[in-house]
């Protein structure tokens, strides 16, 4: 299984990795980027986040066609996508951004 971390230059991706690290025991192959193929290709996508909602939101939108890319996986794809902290509180923006859209 390949679990990728996406790393827009917001949140403490360290500690997100040893968590992952700890618990997968080397049974799941981690991956750490913000390659649009590879977070495409990946089983399961993990969004982190810190400090405040408006810098993830701001860095999310700086990497052209991450945020699109994340709704294609979760949304249209139904694949599993992990927010954690402000990362969660990004995702859920996402979400109902894409919802208003569809009505």
């Amino acid at each position: 299984m390949n679990v990728t971390i996406v790393d827009y230059n917001s949140g403490n991706i360290s500690s997100v990795i040893n968590s992952f690290k700890e618990v997968a025991k080397n049974n799941v192959n981690i991956e750490v980027t913000s390659d649009l193929s590879k977070i495409k290709s990946s089983d399961k996508v993990v969004l982190p986040g810190q400090g405040s909602f408006k810098s993830c939101v701001d860095a999310l939108n700086n990497l052209t066609g991450l945020v699109d890319t994340l709704n294609e996986f979760a949304i249209n794809n139904k694949k599993p996508l992990l927010g954690i902290c402000v990362g969660f509180k990004c995702l859920l923006m996402l979400v109902m951004k894409k919802q208003k859209l569809r009505v």
